[in-house]
């Protein structure tokens, strides 16, 4: 029902609702089950693991990132209020070692520096191939939009689209992040909520990505976001 609200969001009429059993529902005619819903994170997975493999690391191998998950090391400081810090960025972590290698693939590597780089002008300034930066930049755009639709419908309880707005990778001066390591996985920690109300405690709502997912967000927050 809540898909179905999204949906019909814009719609500029009330939209034609049925239930037809705890597991689905119609919209305007076309059925909405669980299988529906199974497939669309599916589709989702595929494209982002898609445009990751093949418009963004461009070959890059990334099995050291994805040893250091698998062998449970990673440790997070969740109490650590060091503006700009993560536990991306934490010394302990190996992590903080690969945060420039997908920078040096693409504009030092022989095998793909030719992509983005035209030559040099005679005071050895770059001079850069536009158009294959600008298809990059969307495609990493793209890879943004695929993991939050992916945490959208993954983490059990759904965001308003508003809290969205609010996340942060790292600490700032007047915020912390919004990404943890916790429990074997990324917990996202939000502060943001329908019912904020300065009167009032602040509302802790914990989500935490599937497995399948949480090693797509570390690749885009360590290696793509940088560049």
């Amino acid at each position: 029902m809540r898909l179905a609200g999204m949906v019909s969001g814009d719609e500029p009429c009330i939209p034609r609702l049925v239930r037809i059993g705890p597991m689905a529902c119609t919209i305007d005619g076309q059925d909405v089950t669980i299988d529906t819903l199974r497939n669309l994170v599916a589709e989702l997975l595929r494209e982002a693991n898609g445009v990751k493999r093949n418009q963004l690391l461009l070959g890059l191998q990334t099995t050291r990132i994805g040893r250091v998950i698998a062998e449970g090391s990673v440790t997070d400081r969740a109490n650590e209020h060091e503006v700009g810090y993560s536990f991306l960025s934490d010394a302990r972590n190996e992590f903080h070692r690969h945060g420039q290698d997908l920078a040096i693939h693409l504009f030092n590597d022989r095998r793909t520096r030719g992509l983005f780089v035209k030559g040099t002008e005679s005071d050895r300034s770059i001079v850069w191939n536009q158009n294959a930066l600008t298809m990059w930049a969307k495609a990493a755009d793209r890879m943004h939009a695929l993991l939050f639709l992916l945490m959208h419908f993954t983490v059990g309880g759904l965001p308003r689209g508003e809290e969205y707005r609010s996340y942060l990778l790292r600490n700032t001066e007047h915020f912390e992040r919004t990404f943890y390591w916790s429990a074997g996985t990324i917990m996202t920690f939000q502060r943001y909520h329908k019912g904020a109300n300065a009167g009032r405690p602040v509302k802790l709502i914990p989500r935490f990505l599937p497995p399948e997912l949480y090693s797509l967000f570390i690749e885009y927050m360590l290696l793509v976001r940088p560049v």
